[in-house]
């Protein structure tokens, strides 16, 4: 995450979506950091833990966290400043679809900053589908992970500007829209 996130300072006063925020840990990040963010979940998650780690943090105010039903059109707000994503573009169907939609979110300026999983061999799938995401049905159907095929996608909407792999299993990703 440090190589991703970069400088610190680049996040006083801009605008952060949050995509598949979870726990809200990096949203309170990027809130400690300087910047007002948007965390998006899954309408079937719950956002309590996320609410609960704002509130620890005294971000209330300047992090927000909502629901949304998937589709990159229905994300609330635009102009973000930087896009962030850990662990999301590797389970979404249609990249070629989505993709597109999330860049008409960035501003103009704007900055991708992915952290997904790479694809991995035979041995990499077997623990992630029964030991780390073993109580996530239905994750392995929908598991793509980076390969070539999805740079390739990614490249069609974004510049890549740099990628860094760490030990065969994640990928970080600075992107610019094209």
């Amino acid at each position: 995450m440090k190589w991703l996130i970069g400088d610190p300072k680049r996040f006083i006063g801009k605008r952060v979506l949050d995509l598949g925020c979870r726990s809200g840990r990096m949203s309170c990040l990027f809130g400690l950091l300087g910047a007002s963010v948007t965390g998006l979940e899954l309408n079937q998650v719950s956002l309590h833990e996320a609410w609960e780690e704002a509130k620890r943090w005294n971000l209330i105010g300047q992090v927000h966290f909502e629901h949304y039903d998937g589709n990159p059109s229905h994300i609330p707000g635009d102009n973000y400043d930087f896009i962030f994503t850990k662990s999301v573009l590797v389970v979404i169907d249609d990249l070629g679809t989505f993709l597109p939609g999330l860049a008409l979110k960035l501003s103009r300026d704007g900055e991708l900053l992915a952290a997904e999983n790479l694809t991995g061999g035979r041995f990499l799938k077997f623990v992630r589908r029964y030991f780390i995401h073993r109580r996530w049905r239905g994750f392995e159907s929908r598991f793509h992970g980076v390969d070539l095929k999805f740079l390739t996608i990614l490249n069609e909407v974004f510049k890549i500007v740099e990628l860094k792999r760490y030990y065969g299993l994640v990928i970080a990703i600075r992107a610019r829209k094209r």
